[in-house]
């Protein structure tokens, strides 16, 4: 278990005056059982003598009285020399039997069993004075103690602590630690950088959250979250001494969004002495000087400049924020808070270098002051804020690069991926067209990609389909893949040679008449019983989505007919295999099925398959991409979004990209157009 906040009360509510009498060491999970082997150390950290009579312990909200050694077997006296240790005990004599060694005082008192898992005691005087205040949850074993500063030690009622040994094997391991960072405080400023939080061994770009519980005597209790890179010390934390005194300052870290190897560093505890001065008459004022035009990439020195006009002469702190924002609200530098001594003016220099940037963007820089340290006359001129215009490098051009292909030699029919590079810059030209020509003659469909980022670059791969060619319209030959938009062109060669056999059959067919006969060989399309007319090649996790379908009216009916969505034996599809079979029993023009793919689905590619079912079953399959919800929709056509790397990063770690991807025509018209040959010539039936 570990400690989730600790605190010290150590000075007096109804007086300024600071005590130091603290609680040392808590047993409260001995050896088998509990009753009576409970005990409490007290510490004597003052430079006077406390008598004890008539103060009480408070357990879970109860008091108990302390009885006079040698009351109930107790030893010792009530009176605590400086530097000294006593002990409370639930029961003097058991105590005694179990450290049989110990000769310092022992004050018995009555308590029920302190709790295991968590528990506050508080030491008071006269029923009305808190000295110390001490919460626990359980970071110590059975058998050992809750120490002062959180550790797990080995019991020594009278001694000094002994933490625990651990082993430390955590050497180039990722561990967090946590500092006092204020030393001093002045009544009534508020310090808001309380703490120091340092990550070990990480790279410190990376940014994570660390929360820290703490705790300031005499009633203070708060927490805070802080990103941290590698160190960080503004605002953690918040403060306002009310009086003049010594203050325990305590926090631990009780989450981290990083490995933490090393839990013994994450308490730390520090009196802090908060001074009282009279009250300071200021007028103070806060300035921002700086350039008005600053170029991109170059460091920015500007000045915030506070002055006091009434000038007495007198140093004292102030505390300044500062920080710089886009001209949308966004931080391009974070919050941060200075603390700075002043007499009559300071002047405070601060740099800023702005990313590297096309064209020209203006920026607002802010300051305040949160803590002017005196009693300012005016809060009016305690903040400045200037717009600062910063000058880009000269605008890059738009790029445009056919990289590779996925087949220099390909046949009609077929489909080819096109790896490509894109750049866009600041234009507002943002259309890709891709497709294979020779000449002005188109043999594929064209593949549209919208880069929808400005300055923005891409690496994906987009597939073309060629024509089927099945009436040999086009010879074999070399093409181009030619890419053109953004005012840029790139070309490919490519072989195309053949007909893929998936979209085009030879038949025999045969004439007859006037007791003569021939015949013919021909491509024509494939005949199917069915044909898909749509569905997206992208589909959406967890969004409904429907594709059409015409059966031959041929058809033997009835018939069912169902879709679903898989990779190799398992369905994706919301219901299984048939969630959406309907049967059939008419001819209907056309055939509409919904599928919706599981929430908890990878993206990835995955089939999808139409399935028609008489008295024998005849399928149709097709690959689709399986992603998350897309950006939007463009002209009603099927959008193929890259978001999340789906088209691109599954094959190669690249990008992501955050374009569009649109086809021109919805199916690419997968199925060639049926040859009409002549009158006289009778095809056979192929379906």
């Amino acid at each position: 278990m570990r400690l989730w906040f600790i605190t010290a009360l150590i000075i007096l509510l109804n007086s300024v005056y600071v005590y130091g009498l603290v609680i040392n060491e808590i047993m409260y999970n001995p050896l088998d059982s509990d009753t009576y082997h409970e005990w409490i150390e007290l510490y004597n950290n003052d430079t006077e003598t406390y008598n004890l009579t008539g103060w009480k312990l408070r357990t879970e909200s109860t008091d108990h009285s302390l009885n006079i050694p040698p009351e109930n077997g107790g030893q010792g006296t009530m009176l605590l020399q400086p530097g000294s240790y006593l002990v409370i005990v639930q029961n003097a004599a058991t105590f005694l039997n179990d450290y049989a060694n110990y000769t310092g005082t022992v004050i018995d008192s009555s308590w029920s069993d302190l709790s295991n898992s968590a528990g506050k005691i508080v030491v008071i005087k006269n029923s009305s004075t808190v000295f110390d205040n001490v919460t626990y949850v359980t970071n110590a074993s059975e058998g050992n103690t809750f120490c002062r500063l959180g550790n797990e030690c080995t019991p020594t009622p009278g001694k000094l602590n002994t933490v625990l040994n651990v082993t430390n094997n955590t050497t180039n391991l990722t561990d967090v630690r946590l500092e006092i960072y204020i030393n001093s405080a002045k009544v009534n400023i508020t310090y808001t950088n309380l703490f120091k939080i340092s990550i070990d061994n990480k790279t410190c770009s990376q940014l994570d959250n660390v929360t820290v519980e703490y705790n300031i005597t005499p009633l203070i209790s708060s927490s805070f979250t802080r990103e941290v890179g590698c160190e960080n010390y503004t605002s953690t934390g918040s403060w306002t001494s009310g009086v003049s005194g010594n203050y325990t300052i305590c926090g631990t870290i009780t989450s981290s969004t990083t490995n933490n190897t090393n839990t013994t560093n994450d308490i730390a505890c520090k009196i802090i002495e908060a001074t009282d001065t009279p009250p300071l008459s200021c007028s103070l004022s806060v300035n921002l000087l700086s350039p008005d035009v600053v170029d991109s990439s170059q460091t920015l020195n500007y000045d915030i400049f506070v002055n006091d006009s009434l000038c007495n002469q007198t140093s004292h702190d102030m505390v300044v924020e500062y920080w710089i924002e886009d001209m949308f609200g966004y931080y391009v530098k974070e919050r941060v808070n200075t603390t700075q001594a002043v007499v009559c003016s300071k002047t405070i220099n601060r740099q800023w270098t702005p990313d590297d940037i096309s064209g020209t963007e203006g920026y607002k820089i802010f300051t305040k002051l949160t803590s002017p340290g005196c009693s300012d006359a005016s809060q009016s001129d305690d903040k400045s804020e200037k717009i600062i215009v910063v000058r880009g490098t000269r605008q890059q051009d738009s790029s445009l690069e056919i990289t590779s292909i996925s087949n220099n030699e390909a046949k009609y029919g077929e489909d080819v991926n096109v790896n490509l590079y894109v750049f866009r810059n600041s234009t507002s030209k943002y259309s890709v067209d891709i497709w294979i020509r020779k000449n002005e003659n188109k043999l594929s469909e064209v593949t549209t990609f919208h880069a929808k980022s400005k300055n923005t670059k891409y690496n994906l791969t987009l597939p073309v389909r060629i024509k089927p060619n099945c009436d040999s319209t086009y010879e074999d030959d070399t093409y181009i893949v030619f890419a053109e938009g953004l005012d840029k062109n790139s070309t490919r060669n490519i072989t195309i040679k053949g007909i893929s056999s998936a979209f085009c059959k030879t038949v025999q067919v045969s004439s007859g008449g006037s007791g003569s006969s021939g015949s013919a060989t021909t491509a024509v399309a494939s005949h199917s019983p069915m044909e898909l007319i749509s569905y997206p090649e992208t589909v959406y996790i967890g969004k409904e989505f429907e594709i059409t379908i015409k059966v031959n009216s041929s058809v033997k009916k009835p018939f069912s007919i169902y879709s679903y969505v898989y990779k190799g034996n398992n369905p994706v599809s919301e219901g299984g295999w048939t969630p959406n079979r309907k049967e059939v029993t008419e001819n209907l023009p056309e055939i509409r099925l919904k599928n919706t793919v599981e929430k908890d689905t990878e993206p990835g590619t995955y089939n999808l398959r139409i399935r028609l079912k008489t008295d024998k079953e005849e399928d149709i399959t097709k690959e689709v991409y399986v992603v998350q919800e897309p950006v939007k929709t463009v002209n009603n056509n099927i959008n193929i979004t890259s978001n999340n790397e789906t088209l691109s990063s599954q094959k190669e770690n690249k990008s992501s990209v955050t374009g569009l991807i649109v086809s021109k025509n919805s199916d690419i018209k997968k199925y060639a157009v049926i040859i009409y040959l002549l009158s006289k010539i009778k095809l056979p039936r192929l379906f």
